[in-house]
């Protein structure tokens, strides 16, 4: 249940609902994305207001989502559109309220498609996918710090999809790297949790960990793993401000 202090959520849940009437499906992630998900299972110390919303999008559906989010209030950024609308469109309403709809492929610090997150029903990105787009960022901001350790936290293990998720990483080192980076920094430098939530959010950290470490790797991977950290092995990404 979204609650009425979230307005943005259920903006957001309102968005995601008439792109899926109008035929299209389009998934929230960001912090949207982790309170929807989440609901009544979102840990109060986690629980933040998020800045904007975040929706994924097939590029093929780009034309419908467009006159959805326009009947929906929304007004296009023409001029980043131009720029950048092949993967990326930005959106605002009369307040301020913000629309980031990325297409196919989320770029940040890694390349991550997409496609899978349409693969089951509901508002937003799967867990494991959501819980991807948050472990991926190499300078990992405090709400990101939030957003993560919620999913730990809120989802259950199976949502998680570990084996899922460390088959990806076995064929690309940089992923795997910055996943196992992120994970082992939020068992060392947990957000204000109390003692109980800390302990159990380490605990589903390790499993996680285990699992990417043990997964077999791929031939590309371990040639990539000579190399280690000498090469960077993430982008760092661009605001679209």
């Amino acid at each position: 249940m979204i609650s009425s202090a979230r307005p943005l959520l259920a903006r957001g849940a309102q968005l995601a609902a008439a792109a899926e009437e109008a035929g299209v499906p389009a998934r929230l992630f960001g912090g949207v994305g982790v309170g929807v998900l989440l609901g009544e299972r979102w840990p109060e110390a986690c629980r933040r207001d998020p800045g904007d919303i975040d929706l994924a999008a097939r590029a093929r559906d780009r034309r419908v989502l467009v006159q959805v989010l326009e009947r929906e209030g929304f007004f296009a950024d023409r001029e980043f559109n131009a720029l950048h609308g092949r993967e990326r469109l930005l959106f605002r309403d009369g307040v301020g309220v913000k629309v980031d709809v990325v297409l196919d492929v989320l770029r940040m610090c890694h390349t991550i498609p997409l496609a899978a997150g349409f693969e089951t029903e509901g508002p937003t990105l799967p867990a494991w996918l959501l819980l991807v787009s948050k472990l991926q960022v190499v300078e990992l901001t405090a709400k990101d710090q939030l957003d993560a350790a919620a999913l730990l936290l809120g989802c259950r293990y199976e949502e998680l999809e570990a084996d899922r998720v460390a088959r990806d990483c076995a064929d690309d080192w940089g992923l795997w790297r910055s996943l196992c980076g992120t994970l082992r920094m939020l068992r060392r430098q947990p957000p204000p949790l109390d003692a109980d939530e800390q302990l159990r959010m380490r605990g589903v950290a390790a499993r996680l960990l285990e699992r990417l470490e043990t997964v077999p790797k791929t031939l590309r991977w371990r040639l990539r793993d000579r190399v280690g950290d000498r090469v960077r092995w993430y982008e760092l990404p661009e605001s679209p401000e």
